[in-house]
């Protein structure tokens, strides 16, 4: 049987941080309003944003990842000290071998003894170091008398096997410390992907149910919570002076589902050509078109199209170093 369960990825665009930001915000902004929510679904309810509140208060308080790490580096750094004591303890019994074995069988008794992996356990690769020892340990058993003879102390065996297997006990420690936190960090991430679905679903209906109020749907809409949160909120000066953000929520007038893949062009853009933006699975288009003249009122040319509706064009009157929200009812295009 295969396996084929891969380990979960974030479905939020954001950091983790500006999510939980988000999430917090945008059920505060559900709660403000639950009457015209209630009035929509019987879904919903003042429960439901407890439940969401409570999982946010959840997820924030699993180990973020400089806690999961925490234990994993902790360990790495103990095994560096232990692995520098095995090396050591491999040395000093090089200088028995040296001493306790004819000059001309050295180099041979000292391969014997695991010098192939001496390299890779001095760059700290930790198998290098348990092949060492485990070698040496072997090699120390098998030659007692004549490492005795070249000088090698009576509790010196004992102290290598102890070293070995302080190491590797260290190593194992180690090596479930990283699992344990892979495994702490999909727990995180699949709290924080449930805690984005959600959210996702309410403002979804919260677009619909304020599609004729630009100002509350916002409220409602990813993106331009998002900028709240990073202090980039549309107005007030946060856009650029030659520039002017547009958000179009596009929807379906007879079933107010939002338009997927609708067109959002400015046909008079100052520089020509044509500026255009995509609606994604919220309905959303958003532009930033530059090169206007700082702070100027200009009249802004647009058309909307999708497949299966009719197209749609329009215009209104602007000001650079402004962000507008406007909402675009698509008519389903009559069957041939």
């Amino acid at each position: 049987m295969s396996i084929t369960n891969n380990r979960p990825q974030p479905v939020y665009p954001c950091s983790q941080q500006d999510l939980y930001t988000i999430v917090e915000t945008g059920w505060n902004s559900f709660i403000e309003h639950l009457p015209s929510f209630e009035a929509y679904s019987t879904l919903y309810s003042a429960t439901t944003a407890s439940d969401q509140l409570s999982a946010l208060a959840s997820a924030r308080s699993l180990p973020d990842e400089e806690a999961r790490e925490e234990v994993h580096k902790t360990f790495r750094v103990q095994l560096t000290t232990l692995s520098e004591t095995c090396i050591t303890k491999w040395s000093d019994m090089m200088s028995y071998v040296r001493d306790g074995f004819p000059e001309n069988e050295y180099e041979n008794k000292r391969l014997a003894a695991g010098y192939s992996y001496y390299a890779s356990a001095e760059k700290r690769d930790w198998d290098g170091v348990k092949g060492l020892m485990q070698s040496g340990l072997e090699f120390a058993n098998g030659n007692t008398a004549e490492l005795t003879a070249g000088g090698m102390p009576a509790t010196f065996i004992a102290d290598f096997e102890a070293a070995k297997v302080a190491f590797e006990k260290k190593h194992q420690d180690f090596l479930q410390a990283e699992e344990n936190a892979k495994v702490q960090t999909d727990k995180k991430i699949d709290a924080n992907n449930a805690l984005s679905n959600a959210l996702t679903k309410m403002f979804t209906d919260g677009k619909k149910i304020f599609r004729n109020n630009a100002a509350i749907r916002e409220k409602f809409t990813f993106d331009r919570v998002w900028d709240l949160v990073k202090g980039n909120g549309g107005g007030n000066g946060s856009v650029p002076t030659n520039v002017i953000e547009i958000g179009a929520y596009l929807f379906d007038e007879n079933t107010l589902d939002p338009v997927v893949g609708g067109v959002f062009r400015i046909t008079n853009p100052p520089e020509g050509g044509v500026v255009e933006a995509t609606s994604g699975g919220d309905g959303i288009a958003e532009l930033k078109i530059e090169g206007y003249a700082p702070n100027a009122t200009v009249t802004v040319e647009f058309e909307i199209s999708a497949d299966g509706y009719e197209t749609v064009n329009g215009s209104g009157e602007m000001e650079s170093g402004e962000f507008y929200s406007i909402e675009v009812p698509m008519n389903p295009a009559a069957v041939a």
